[in-house]
């Protein structure tokens, strides 16, 4: 531990550049820099664990990064609160309704018949909302419970699903 103004500091990963929803980190993604020690997260992780990873939500560069910032198993569970929980993709309907969405958002599902297929579902990871830059699908990962992510999933088959955002 280093002394840097009188606090104590230690070391925390930040990104070396601005990340997208959903892209995968590289070595040069990151670099390690020196922070007060109240400001390393608790669920820190080390470089080599990052390789390959995906960045749940936009991430700005020089932004600290922790577990809780990419996708894993534990990331569901994390969102709702349930050990039973499951990351659905899910196409909008309409494209346009992936843009509104941001990571952290509740929302409810609907088939195009009008039947709630889930309530109260997190999103997990949204494609960006900037379409210039994007040429993702609009496909949203949607944490919920595992019922609700088959009927969900199901559904998502055969029709539309549309969210109603909280």
């Amino acid at each position: 531990m280093t002394q840097q103004q009188g606090q104590p500091s230690s070391t925390a990963l930040v990104a070396t550049r601005d990340l997208r929803p959903g892209e995968s980190l590289t070595i040069n993604d990151v670099r390690s820099t020196p922070v007060p020690e109240h400001l390393v997260p608790t669920d820190s992780v080390a470089p080599d664990d990052l390789v390959g990873r995906h960045v749940t939500g936009l991430v700005h560069a020089g932004e600290i990064i922790a577990r809780h910032r990419l996708l894993d198993s534990r990331l569901p569970s994390a969102l709702i609160g349930r050990p039973d929980a499951r990351l659905v993709p899910v196409r909008p309907a309409d494209d346009t309704l992936a843009t509104f969405v941001r990571a952290g958002d509740l929302v409810d599902l609907l088939s195009e018949d009008d039947r709630v297929l889930a309530r109260g579902a997190v999103v997990a990871v949204s494609p960006d909302s900037d379409r210039r830059a994007s040429t993702d699908t609009g496909t949203v990962l949607v944490a919920m419970g595992e019922d609700d992510a088959h009927i969900v999933a199901a559904a998502g088959l055969r029709e539309p699903i549309t969210f109603v955002l909280h």
